[in-house]
Formats: C-alpha cells, structure tokens, sequence
C-alpha cells in the first residue's frame, strides 16, 4: 500500500514486466527473511543469492534439483503466463463439451503430479511446517 502512495508515479511510468520482475524480486527477498530462523541467516542467504561468498555459479544441489524437476520447471515456466488461458480458450472453441472433460483431466493430472512431487521431496516443502 505504501509503495503505491510514494511511488505511484514512477510505477506508471515503468513497462509491465519490470513491474513484473521487480514484485518477483521483491517477493524472493520477504520470503528469504521469512523462512530464515535468525537474521544473520537471512542476510547469509541474500549474500549467496547475490553470488557474495560463494565459489562456483551453482552448487552440486542446485544442478541436481534442476536435473530432476526440469520437467516441474518447464511447466511452472510455461503455465505461469497467459498461455495456458490462451490454449484453454483455443480448445473450448474447437471442442466445446469435451473440451470441459480434457481440460478438467488435465488440471488433476497436474495437481496428483504436484503432490507427487510434493510428496517425494526431502526438503521442506511446506514453509508453515517450519513455525
């Protein structure tokens, strides 16, 4: 509320997806002080997002969750945006009763997918867990 009331007019004046990349920017920091126990973590981790102290580009942790959820990844990345309603919108047009069938089936399917995934992991996925 307050960044509206002192930034109104140099928001305006911004293109939509630096908006877009500084909300996502701005949301990853909250969540670092959010999930850290202890400020100094917090800050730790900031600096390592930042690439302070560390000494490669990723950890062998990253290049294996990578490895091994491109496919959440490519997903998240695709159905995130206006593509999905695009397509949604493409099928009812050419398919119309079926149409609701196959994309309700699609949307469990990645729900029993994500839970899934969710399910298998062996970090904590949950953040609430942590309180």
């Amino acid at each position: 509320m307050g960044q509206k009331f002192l930034f109104q007019k140099w928001i305006d004046r911004l293109p939509a997806a630096v908006n877009i990349i500084l909300t996502f920017l701005i949301a990853n920091i909250g969540w670092v002080f959010f999930s850290s126990p202890t400020i100094m973590t917090a800050f730790s981790h900031l600096g390592n997002m930042l690439g302070i102290g560390i000494s490669s580009f990723a950890s062998e942790n990253a290049l294996f969750y990578l490895s091994s959820y491109w496919l959440l990844f490519v997903f998240a990345f695709l159905l995130c945006g206006t593509l999905y309603e695009k397509i949604e919108k493409k099928i009812f047009l050419l398919f119309s009763k079926q149409a609701v069938i196959g994309v309700g089936v699609f949307k469990i399917c990645v729900f029993v997918m994500m839970v899934a995934y969710l399910v298998s992991s062996t970090a904590q996925t949950f953040l609430y867990n942590a309180f």
